[in-house]
């Protein structure tokens, strides 16, 4: 039974075809839910792991701390956060962590992976992220009293509508896992051998040059 009250309750009725299709409704609605939640699982992933900077010893718990302060947030607060974040308009030019400017003896490591669009492309993307945010919502919070489940039409509409949403849903969700298996490639290319030469380098070799130099 989709709702609950006397209001959304589905009316128990004889009918075949009316209870196998309020059935169906049911299940419809329960794979787009769960297909949200995948996608907002991979997106505050994303989120946690295409940037991080401090101490390297320290890493681990900034990540840590990150994670739950992201897993606290709504899929409209993460559209929000990864717009711009993640995804960006146009060259990058963002300043360099100050924090990490001003290291000059305790070796800081910090990663930032973006995807940078074209300004056409950013809005497009933008415009599909918010149309799922508000799908969201509306299954979540509006569905149910938007349908018509007492009548066989009605079942029929919420069932094209359910399938809609779901095809929208698995459309957004790849486009996001395309975005995270480039993000995978970098962080694989920091496995290297060559990338770990170079920051040993980094962290041990030019502080001490530094402090020569002072």
């Amino acid at each position: 039974m989709i709702g609950s009250g006397n209001r959304f309750a589905m009316t128990v009725c004889p009918d075949d075809a009316l209870t196998a299709s309020q059935r169906e409704v049911q299940r419809l609605l329960g794979l787009c839910l769960l297909r949200l939640q995948a996608y907002e699982r991979l997106i505050k992933t994303l989120v946690v792991e295409h940037e991080f900077s401090g101490l390297a010893l320290d890493l681990e718990a900034v990540r840590r701390a990150r994670v739950e302060s992201i897993s606290r947030n709504t899929l409209g607060q993460m559209a929000g956060i990864f717009l711009g974040s993640y995804l960006v308009a146009g060259d990058d030019n963002t300043a360099p962590d100050p924090e990490l400017a001003s290291a000059e003896s305790l070796p800081h490591v910090g990663f930032k992976f973006r995807v940078e669009l074209t300004e056409a492309d950013y809005a497009q993307a933008e415009s599909e992220i918010r149309e799922l945010v508000q799908l969201r919502n509306t299954l979540v919070h509006h569905f149910i009293e938007q349908q018509d489940f007492d009548s066989l039409d009605g079942c029929r509409h919420a069932e094209e509508a359910l399938i809609a949403a779901s095809d929208l849903i698995g459309q957004s969700y790849e486009r996001l896992r395309e975005w995270a298996e480039d993000m995978g490639k970098a962080l694989e290319a920091m496995q290297s051998d060559q990338f770990r030469t170079t920051m040993i380098k980094e962290i041990v070799v030019a502080p001490r040059g530094r402090n020569r130099r002072h």
